[in-house]
């Protein structure tokens, strides 16, 4: 996502050019599918484990919210301190730049969308309280969404007692279909918003870890491969790259599976590796230095597309990349311990894992731990 809000650095009309080639890689917003994918499938073995282990519905849900409010709150209180900054010494320019996206202020904002970005329902929110959505940073809307997702698994946990798979899956089919037929009759505006819209991406990771890990025959295995396939061509139809994008997505971490253990111990994707471990603070913080960083670049003179491929892009998704890291470092990590819910008290846990000991949760990204059967993957597609 931050290669992607960087290349908004680099504007362009597409054609068979070097430069349109150069873009190419950045044209179709794949992050945000892939990230979905990887929730889907870590939320899978979280919810699996948890119920292996009796563990409370709320304790599935509270480590979430733990995880993801208090890093984002934070994020979002630096986001608008740093837009009221150079807005009072004069410098709104930077983040009203024609060579990035724009970023709103907190004088934007009014009652109910304040409430919609402090809860993550902003996306949604009209619906109910009316008035336009104005996710204020820009990137959090995916996490209204994971918001979402997290609560209709801890549904699943609540009122099933052993057919968790099978909830999933008819869930799974009842909300995608309901998503078609509302499409059909004109209705799907009244979604927009709204987790059905985007489920077919999380489901995808769902069915791919239940395919890799609890598929008891070859001809189940078919199946999931066959929907997949299903699922790429229609997206392939209907020209939706996000489609395209996760179904390409699911299929790889099949078909590469058989590599992980290989690729999880090659000392060259170390980097990447540490880049995934702080994917979630560098995506709460990226998108402003972002933009500021291509938006000074202009300033003095680099506004020619070979300048800002060349030197915008590369820098500004560095200085992104090295300060959401430090951010992970001194703030997210604070948050690391999780919550945990039991019938007679609560308590506080810094180095909870899973009780299989396969998934170490780095919410609303996941990353399996080293030797995972998907630690490769993951860490690739995290960083």
């Amino acid at each position: 996502m931050a290669l992607w809000h960087g290349s908004n650095a680099s504007p362009g009309s597409w054609d068979w050019s070097l430069e349109s080639l150069i873009l190419l890689p950045f044209l179709f917003n794949v992050g945000t599918p892939l990230f979905f994918v990887m929730s889907g499938y870590c939320i899978a073995a979280s919810l699996v484990s948890h119920r292996k282990r009796g563990g409370h519905p709320l304790a599935f849900l509270g480590r979430r919210l733990w995880r993801v409010f208090p890093p984002y709150w934070f994020a979002l209180l630096g986001f608008l301190l740093l837009m009221a900054g150079l807005d009072l010494a004069g410098l709104e320019r930077l983040h009203k730049s024609p060579y990035g996206l724009e970023l709103g202020t907190a004088a934007e904002l009014d009652l109910s969308q304040w409430l919609g970005n402090l809860t993550l329902t902003e996306t949604w929110r009209p619906h109910l309280a009316g008035g336009q959505v104005n996710v204020i940073t820009r990137v959090a809307w995916s996490l209204c969404y994971q918001e979402q997702f997290y609560f209709v698994c801890f549904l699943a946990l609540l009122f099933t007692r052993t057919s968790l798979v099978r909830f999933l899956a008819l869930a799974s089919v009842a909300i995608v279909g309901y998503y078609v037929v509302a499409m059909d009759f004109g209705w799907a505006s009244h979604l927009t918003g709204t987790f059905p819209t985007l489920w077919h991406e999380f489901a995808i990771g769902l069915a791919v870890f239940w395919r890799l890990n609890l598929a008891p025959r070859e001809a189940t295995k078919f199946v999931v491969d066959a929907g997949l396939v299903a699922l790429l061509l229609l997206g392939i139809q209907l020209g939706q790259a996000s489609v395209i994008a996760a179904s390409c997505f699911g299929l790889a971490l099949i078909g590469f599976h058989r590599y992980d253990l290989a690729w999880s111990a090659q000392c060259w994707l170390t980097p990447l590796r540490s880049l995934g471990r702080c994917s979630y603070g560098i995506y709460l913080t990226h998108l402003p230095f972002v933009v500021i960083t291509a938006a000074v670049l202009a300033e003095v003179g680099v506004t020619g597309f070979w300048g800002r491929a060349l030197l915008t892009v590369p820098a500004s998704v560095g200085v992104a990349l090295a300060l959401g890291m430090l951010f992970s470092r001194h703030i997210e990590s604070r948050f690391a311990g999780t919550l945990r819910f039991t019938r007679s008290a609560v308590t506080q846990n810094s180095t909870d894992q899973e009780a299989s000991g396969q998934v170490r949760e780095v919410a609303p990204l996941a990353i399996a731990k080293r030797g995972d059967p998907v630690h490769s993957q993951l860490q690739l597609g995290v960083a």
